[in-house]
């Protein structure tokens, strides 16, 4: 194997793992590689072989207890070389966390597995086409009116962790939209929706019940009528058929969410779409 010469990413390098990335299924959020180069670039690393960029893995620190892998992938021609074994033991050399987590293509499951992680559940890719017309719900808001303390309130209860600076950076996205609903005084489902490489991709998207987060994806989906958009359920979620049935939705490809120390705990019956297979 020539000799893999590791740094940190740079923004030099979007466009390359972009374009490895589009040859993939993944379908990301059109700005998300910018996002993660500009913003979280300490554990961001790319490997290159004279100069070219073939290969790169990303981790999210959300803490000390906890990060997330992404963007873990080498370029077509010269996988099977040790690129991406390489890359991923620099990354688990660096990162200092009690707990990694990723969303793994399934056929990369068994890779992770060497690696220490063990499979917990799926993430299902769904898609469909959003209504022609609006149908506005009540009691559903714009995030733009709401104090941000709220919003990392709730997003903590459905995500387990505390990740302010993520969650600020994340509804801010150029082109993004978010709302959220409110009973009684207090949230109850909230979720965010970004262009993606083809059409649009939800997430998060929480509930309290699977009429919040109907409610409020119907709000998300007014912004972009009779656009595609993709959204990754837990299939875990006993309400996914709610979600499936009332928006049409279909079947696109599965994720496979994995833990190194064991689950994390999240609350399944209120996350009806992750963040980003990027992030968790």
């Amino acid at each position: 194997m020539q000799n893999l010469k590791i740094r940190n990413v740079e923004l030099r390098d979007v466009d390359t793992i972009k374009e490895y990335i589009n040859k993939e299924d993944w379908n990301p959020g059109d700005g998300d590689v910018l996002f993660f180069a500009k913003h979280f670039p300490e554990y961001f690393y790319v490997g290159e072989i004279n100069n070219e960029v073939v290969c790169s893995v990303l981790a999210i620190p959300y803490g000390d207890n906890f990060s997330f892998i992404g963007l873990f992938i080498a370029k077509e021609e010269l996988r099977q070389q040790g690129f991406g074994k390489t890359i991923g033991e620099h990354l688990l050399k660096n990162i200092k966390t009690e707990n990694l987590g990723c969303d793994a293509v399934l056929k990369q499951v068994q890779n992770y597995n060497r690696y220490g992680f063990d499979l917990h559940y799926n993430n299902v890719r769904y898609s469909a086409i959003a209504p022609k017309h609006p149908t506005p719900k009540e009691n559903v808001f714009s995030l733009r009116n709401i104090i941000f303390d709220d919003i990392i309130n709730y997003d903590k209860k459905c995500f387990q962790i505390d990740r302010p600076k993520f969650i600020d950076l994340w509804m801010h996205q150029q082109g993004s939209y978010g709302y959220y609903k409110q009973k009684n005084g207090q949230i109850c489902g909230l979720g965010l929706i970004r262009p993606a490489t083809e059409g649009y991709s939800i997430g998060p998207l929480y509930g309290d019940t699977y009429k919040d987060a109907i409610d409020v994806l119907s709000m998300l989906l007014n912004e972009i009528p009779d656009q595609p958009f993709y959204i990754d359920i837990p299939e875990s979620n006993k309400s996914i058929n709610e979600i499936i049935s009332h928006f049409n939705l279909s079947k696109v490809t599965e994720f496979g969410r994995m833990y190194t120390n064991g689950y994390s705990g999240l609350p399944i019956a209120k996350v009806y779409g992750v963040t980003c297979v990027i992030s968790g």
